[in-house]
């Protein structure tokens, strides 16, 4: 499996035409008077279109699925939104991209439907209060739909988010319902009801575009409601100071990311310390809390990630233990093969970033098969550019906020492997090839830093950047 982009215009020639024509119909180009909206220039326009797809106008609105007719309604509202021509060239873009995976996912109908009407309701003037404007739900719209149809552009929001942007990747892959359900959620009412009932507030200082922002608008939603349906949920600090459900707040605005405390004890609103005293500027989250988001979004128990073995850790939080290189191919092999029930490409692994082919520190050129993949375009820090490797912390399994130091999660590396405890990066493995042995790799640094196709891993080469599992 692996994320490629689609020419849209090309496949399915008349469906895709028809929604682009559907987009272009909410406009009316004028030499004198630029883009104007005309209703009446609008129908007679869709009257047009009909006959290219062998149907009578009045048997027009039974013969449109309800799919049909919800990706048609998105159309028309992204092209009565957008006016200059680069926001046009997006939306159009986006609504090709929107028909391609209407025509061609392998979820269910109803599934697929439910997708495309919660992006109607995200731009829908009715739907929920104005917590950001209608231009700003556009946009968000447009982010929604690049993120479930190309979930590679996914990339982490300014800071250390690899645990929940890896998490936002295998979300918009296998549950874009789930996806666009929660921004449009956080977007209209800025809350996000969990799966289990639960409420998680968004910060409203964390909700507004920053402008040069990595990644999108829509990926810092899902990253930061994804950390606080742990940070919320916690009733305790690090430390283990009793705290009230709620008090503590994931945040990530213009200012930077922080957790603060908003409960009676101490200062209100100050920044939470891990048990080091280091103020926490990341997520600061552990496999046993991926699981958990991931539970509170699908209310699926899963396997989700991949991890050295400890214990019993594989029971506890969802994730596939291995215990050798020939242990993880085996794993790798029969999930590509169908022949693992329920669990699914695109899986978390945590790896070393202070060693190739994660490494970004050190920049030789690493061996033939591990060279950075080619930039396909999009984000990323610095826009492609090599970003100092992170200092993440997949902490204990004590709860939310504990830190590497502490004895749950000490996992011994290899001795060629970096020293440092704070080295380690959460990504994506999107794929395997059992006859090459070969793993494509999706990593939220940026485009330039995957290895997908011509540019995956020899496991071989994946294992030396990987925790050694303890006996």
């Amino acid at each position: 499996m692996s994320y490629e982009q689609h020419d849209f215009q090309q496949e399915n020639p008349v469906e895709s035409e028809h929604v682009a024509k559907l987009f272009e119909a909410s406009f009316d180009v004028q030499a004198d008077k630029g883009l104007r909206r005309r209703s009446e220039q609008d129908c007679q326009l869709l009257k047009a279109i009909l006959p290219e797809l062998r149907l009578e106008s009045s048997d027009a609105a039974v013969a449109r699925t309800p799919l049909q007719r919800a990706q048609e309604q998105v159309a028309a509202t992204l092209g009565d939104r957008f006016r200059n021509s680069e926001e046009r060239d997006s939306g159009n873009y986006a609504v090709r991209a929107l028909n391609h995976f209407c025509e061609n996912s392998q979820l269910s109908e109803a599934r697929r439907l439910q997708t495309v009407r919660e992006i109607q309701n995200l731009l829908s003037p009715t739907e929920g209060s104005p917590t950001l404007s209608q231009m700003d739900r556009a946009r968000l719209a447009v982010n929604v739909i690049d993120n479930i149809t190309a979930p590679a552009v996914t990339v982490q929001q300014i800071g250390e988010t690899c645990t929940v942007a890896s998490l936002e990747i295998r979300i918009a892959t296998l549950d874009p319902d789930r996806y666009a359900n929660m921004i449009r959620q956080v977007a209209t009412t800025g809350s996000y009801r969990c799966n289990d009932g639960t409420t998680i507030r968004f910060p409203p200082n964390s909700l507004t575009r920053i402008d040069g922002e990595n990644g999108n608008h829509a990926s810092r939603i899902f990253q930061v409601t994804a950390a606080n349906i742990v940070w919320q949920n916690a009733t305790a600090l690090p430390d283990g100071t009793p705290v009230a459900r709620g008090s503590l707040r994931y945040e990530h605005s213009a200012d930077g990311e922080c957790v603060r405390n908003y409960s009676r004890q101490g200062r209100v609103g100050e920044i939470v310390r891990d048990t080091n005293g280091r103020e926490i500027d990341h997520p600061f989250l552990h496999s046993e809390q991926q699981h958990q988001i991931n539970m509170s979004i699908t209310g699926r128990n899963e396997i989700i990630q991949i991890t050295a073995a400890w214990g019993d850790l594989q029971a506890q939080t969802g994730c596939f233990a291995y215990r050798s290189e020939e242990d993880l191919r085996r794993f790798l092999t029969d999930v590509a093969n169908g022949t693992r029930r329920n669990i699914r490409f695109p899986l978390l692994i945590s790896v070393d970033a202070d060693v190739p082919p994660f490494s970004t520190r050190a920049r030789t050129p690493p061996p033939p098969d591990v060279q950075p993949a080619t930039v396909r375009g999009g984000g990323g820090p610095g826009a492609g550019a090599a970003r100092p490797a992170p200092s993440e912390s997949p902490g204990s399994v004590r709860g939310a906020g504990a830190d590497s130091s502490s004895t749950g999660n000490r996992i011994e590396r290899g001795a060629a492997r970096s020293t440092n405890p704070q080295s380690n990066h959460v990504v994506s493995v999107v794929g395997f090839n059992p006859e090459t042995g070969r793993v494509e790799i999706d990593n939220t640094w940026g485009f330039d830093r995957d290895h997908i196709g011509d540019n995956a891993l020899r496991l071989s080469t994946l294992w030396g950047a990987l925790p050694r599992p303890r006996r």
